[in-house]
């Protein structure tokens, strides 16, 4: 169990995607595929997902493959 910040010293950790506008532009299913992101990912959920890559020595490809299978937004196939 992490720490508690009692004293807000943290800002929260909202994530948000990035992406050039030259990129969308070239590939505009991408925004759709972005916004399924909206709101899936918590400060707690995003600790965790670090705590999974830095502290178990997980991959960030399974770790993200497998938060994206939990969330129902993606199937079974695997990225590695």
């Amino acid at each position: 169990m992490p720490l508690q910040d009692d004293r807000n010293f943290f800002p929260p950790y909202n994530a948000v995607p990035v992406i050039r506008i030259e990129t969308l532009q070239k590939f505009p299913e991408l925004k759709e595929t972005l916004e399924l992101l909206y709101n899936t990912i918590d400060s707690t959920s995003m600790q965790q997902l670090n705590y999974a890559v830095d502290g178990k020595g997980q991959s960030p490809a399974k770790v993200a493959n497998d938060f994206l299978k939990s969330a129902g937004l993606l199937g079974n196939k695997t990225t590695q």
